[in-house]
C-alpha cells in the first residue's frame, strides 16, 4: 500500500510539473511575442530625422523572468522522472526478492522450521545451565554497548538476529542513535524480522515490537541501524501515529543513515535522506501524500 501510495503521488508530482512546463513555455511564447511587438513599435520621423526606438526593457525583464520560471518548472520535472525511475527500480528489486524468498520458504520451510526448533532446544538448555536466575543475555559488544547491566530486547536466536543485534549496537553508537536505542532498551521493545507486507519495517505498539521484512536479513547493519532508528522513534514517543511524528521517525533514519552510510547505496534510505533535505514543510506534504488518513 505505502508502494503504491509512492507511486501515485510521484504520478501527481510528474503530471503537475509536466503542465507547468507546457504553461510556462506558453508565457515565455507571448512574452517574446510582446517583446517583439514592442520592438517593431520603433518608427523614423522623416520630418525630424529621427529614429524613434521605444522602450522595451518591461518587456525584456518579463521574458528573462518567464524564462527562469520555466527552466524551474523543467528541473523538477526531471526531478520527478528520476525519483520515478529510481521508484521503480527500487520496486522490481524488492519484488524479485520476496520472489526468491517466497520460492525459497515454500521449498525449505520444513527442514529449517525443524532444524529451528532444535536449535532453540538447544539454547533453552544452554542457557537452563548456564545463565543465573534473573540475568539478562547482554549484547555482543559491535561498537558502542547498551547501558551497563541491562539487556537487549528478546531476538530469536542465528544469524539474523545477530546481525540486528550489531545494527541495535550500532545505532547506540551515534549521538542522534543513543537515545532511540535507550527507549528500544527502557521498554523491553521485540526487534525481530518477519513479515511486513509492502512495508520495510514497522512498528507494533499492541505488541510492543519492531518487525523489520525478512528480505533485509542479510543486509548491511547501517541500513538495518537507519530503519531501526525510524521505527524506534515510534516506540520513543509512545503515542498514536501522526503526520508530525512520522517526520521524527523519517529525520531520525535520514540522521543515521548520513552518519553510517560512508559510500555504501540504499534506494529507500537515499529517497529519505533526499526527502528530509527538502526541509520540514515539503517534507511533511510528502509525507501526507503517503499517509493521508494520519493526522497532524
Amino acid at each position: 500500500m505505502e508502494i503504491r501510495r509512492t507511486f501515485d503521488w510521484l504520478q501527481e508530482r510528474l503530471n503537475h510539473w509536466q503542465n507547468e512546463v507546457r504553461r510556462r513555455q506558453e508565457q515565455v511564447r507571448q512574452t517574446q511575442a510582446a517583446l517583439a511587438r514592442c520592438q517593431a513599435s520603433g518608427y523614423y520621423d522623416p520630418q525630424t530625422g529621427r529614429q524613434y526606438i521605444p522602450d522595451c526593457s518591461a518587456y525584456q525583464n518579463a521574458l528573462l523572468q518567464a524564462q527562469v520560471r520555466l527552466r524551474e518548472a523543467e528541473a523538477e520535472l526531471r526531478t520527478a522522472q528520476e525519483w520515478g525511475r529510481l521508484l521503480q527500480q527500487a520496486t522490481t528489486d524488492y519484488q524479485r526478492q520476496a520472489q526468491r524468498l517466497a520460492a525459497s520458504l515454500s521449498n525449505d520451510l520444513p527442514k529449517a522450521t525443524a532444524l529451528l526448533g532444535r536449535k532453540i532446544a538447544d539454547l533453552q538448555a544452554y542457557l537452563a545451565v548456564t545463565t543465573p536466575s534473573g540475568a539478562g543475555v547482554a549484547a555482543v559488544a559491535d561498537g558502542a554497548a547498551p547501558t551497563a547491566g541491562a539487556a537487549w530486547p528478546a531476538m530469536a536466536p542465528g544469524m539474523a538476529s545477530e546481525n540486528l543485534q550489531k545494527a541495535l549496537n550500532r545505532l547506540a553508537g551515534t549521538t542522534a542513535g543513543q537515545p532511540v536505542a535507550d527507549a528500544i532498551q527502557r521498554r523491553g521493545t521485540t526487534v525481530r524480522f518477519g513479515l511486513t507486507d509492502d512495508a520495510i519495517a514497522h512498528f507494533d505498539p499492541a505488541g510492543n515490537e519492531i518487525v523489520i521484512s525478512e528480505t533485509l536479513q542479510h543486509t548491511s547493519t547501517g541500513i538495518l541501524a537507519a530503519h531501526l532508528a525510524h521505527e524506534g522513534t515510534h516506540v520513543q514517543w509512545d503515542q498514536p501515529d501522526s503526520i508530525d511524528q512520522e517526520y521524527h521517525a523519517f529525520s531520525a533514519q535520514a540522521a543515521i543513515w548520513n552518519q553510517v552510510r560512508g559510500k555504501e547505496t540504499d534506494e529507500q534510505c537515499d529517497w529519505v535522506s533526499g526527502m528530509i533535505a527538502l526541509g520540514e514543510p515539503r517534507a511533511k506534504r510528502v509525507i501526507r501524500s503517503l499517509y493521508p488518513e494520519l493526522p497532524e
